[in-house]
Parts: C-alpha cells; sequence; structure tokens
C-alpha cells in the first residue's frame, strides 16, 4: 500500500544520543553515625532479620531523622513504612486502630483486619 504523502517516503535521521545527565549528590539529611562494627553487632543481635516482621532479607539501617540516633535494621518495606509514618508513635496508634476498627464495618460492609486473619 503506497502512501502519498511526501513527509513518509522521507528518510529517518537518527537523533544524535542524548548525554548523559549528571545526578546530584544531595542528601537531605545527615547519614546516621553507625560504623560498620555497629551493624554487625546489630545484625548479630536481631539474628539477621527485620526487627518487625523478622523476614531474612536485605536490612537497611533505621535511624531517627530527629536524633540521627540508629535504633536497628529492617526490611526494605518496613524501613519506608517508619519513614512514611514519619517516625510517629502517634501515627502508628492510630494506623494500628484504623485496622483494628475500620470505618466501613459501623456500616456493615466492612471487616478488621482482626476478623479477616480468623478466616
Amino acid at each position: 500500500m503506497a502512501t502519498t504523502d511526501p513527509w513518509m517516503s522521507e528518510p529517518v535521521e537518527p537523533l544524535p544520543p542524548e548525554k548523559p545527565r549528571k545526578r546530584k549528590k544531595y542528601r537531605r539529611y545527615p547519614r546516621p553515625e553507625c560504623t560498620s562494627e555497629d551493624r554487625q553487632t546489630l545484625r548479630e543481635l536481631q539474628q539477621g532479620r527485620c526487627g518487625i516482621c523478622g523476614a531474612e532479607e536485605e536490612l537497611f539501617t533505621d535511624h531517627s531523622y530527629r536524633t540521627d540516633k540508629t535504633r536497628g535494621l529492617l526490611c526494605r518495606q518496613h524501613n519506608a513504612a517508619l519513614g512514611m509514618f514519619k517516625d510517629s508513635p502517634t501515627l502508628l496508634k492510630r494506623a494500628l486502630a484504623y485496622l483494628q476498627n475500620p470505618p466501613a464495618k459501623a456500616l456493615g460492609f466492612g471487616e478488621s483486619e482482626k476478623e479477616r486473619m480468623k478466616e
């Protein structure tokens, strides 16, 4: 099937390669003070497991952004979760209360996490 559009028959010229972008080496917060020896001691203390779920995965150093003190080692998922809760025990308690008694349960079509786990 031939086309009558003249631009369709023009050869396509390759684009010049893109220059690699320079990434800024930027950290919003300073790195926590934890030496490799401290990290190894924590790993032994936690038996190579996440401090929350106990999974034997790659562990990341968890620290407080307020104090820059290391708290322990966590899997990626739980380390990120604590960060999303802004390291706030109050927000974590509210999340737990929400899971235990979700608003939809009051309307008769939701279930709590506890009820779901019984099944």
